[in-house]
């Protein structure tokens, strides 16, 4: 799991909390700009779980940050045996692996399985906000106010995505907002453009958690990275949610015809 621009190690710590996964059994990397490499945590042989964070997670050094990731998963396989891996990315850290795939690294390195991001932009974050990339054309494409930069060069370059890999995508939605108020819609949707046939699953987060920075604690999520870590405790969750809305619901209702009865 990699956390997006300026975010630290600890970014996934709620999402951790939801998932009922014991703070013991996460390791914690954080690469430095040097290539060192500093850990925190555990590393659990039977179900490992790994944060991937930078030292200097700016806002335009994607590609640096895709080099130092590809050092740490070098390292993960050297010093832990780790052969396959999913890979879960929040905002920018999904932009780290589209660059990491779209570049050639060592054919040492574990092999991904599934790309899961989470509210990342990828036709930027400002310019895109009345823009749908979903059925673009290279005859479009320089069309500076629709295009970014970023989404041309990752456009151009999708050919270098391993077939095998399967890829989710889960944006959110604030009413009004047109987004979820950092990462603007059709930029997110734009991955479906970029991915192809790769993407599996396209997740819309509406209402609570639909906002950038709580997506990561949304059910929608918590669910998916759940099935990840054991199906089974997926469903136990996504049960347990369930379960609470019904009872808050409830409720509500309650509420509601207790006022009722007062107003007449």
């Amino acid at each position: 799991m990699v956390p997006g621009t300026h975010a630290n190690q600890n970014r996934f710590d709620a999402t951790f909390h939801k998932l009922k996964v014991p703070r013991q059994n996460v390791l914690k990397l954080t690469i430095t700009t040097n290539n060192q490499i500093v850990e925190r945590g555990t590393y659990n042989p039977a179900n490992p779980i790994v944060i991937i964070s930078f030292e200097r997670p700016d806002e335009y050094n994607i590609h640096e940050q895709a080099n130092w990731l590809a050092h740490a998963l070098i390292y993960l396989k050297r010093v832990y045996g780790l052969n396959n891996y999913n890979y879960v990315g929040h905002s920018n850290g999904g932009l780290v692996m589209l660059d990491y795939l779209e570049h050639p690294h060592s054919t040492l390195s574990p092999k991904l399985k599934q790309l899961i991001t989470i509210g990342t932009p990828y036709n930027d974050i400002y310019k895109t906000a009345r823009t749908n990339t979903q059925n673009v054309k290279p005859d479009q494409l320089n069309d500076q106010n629709k295009y970014s930069y970023e989404f041309k060069t990752y456009y151009s370059k999708r050919g270098q995505i391993a077939r095998s890999i399967q890829v989710t995508l889960i944006y959110g939605h604030i009413p009004h907002a047109n987004g979820d108020g950092i990462v603007a819609l059709n930029s997110a949707k734009a991955g479906q453009t970029i991915f192809g046939t790769h993407v599996i699953h396209m997740t819309q987060v509406d209402g609570t958690y639909s906002q950038h920075s709580q997506l990561p604690t949304s059910s929608n999520v918590i669910a998916t990275i759940g099935k990840l870590i054991s199906p089974d405790h997926a469903i136990l969750l996504f049960n347990q949610h369930l379960a609470h809305s019904w009872y808050v619901k409830r409720l509500d209702l309650r509420y509601a015809t207790k006022s009722n009865s007062l107003t007449v």
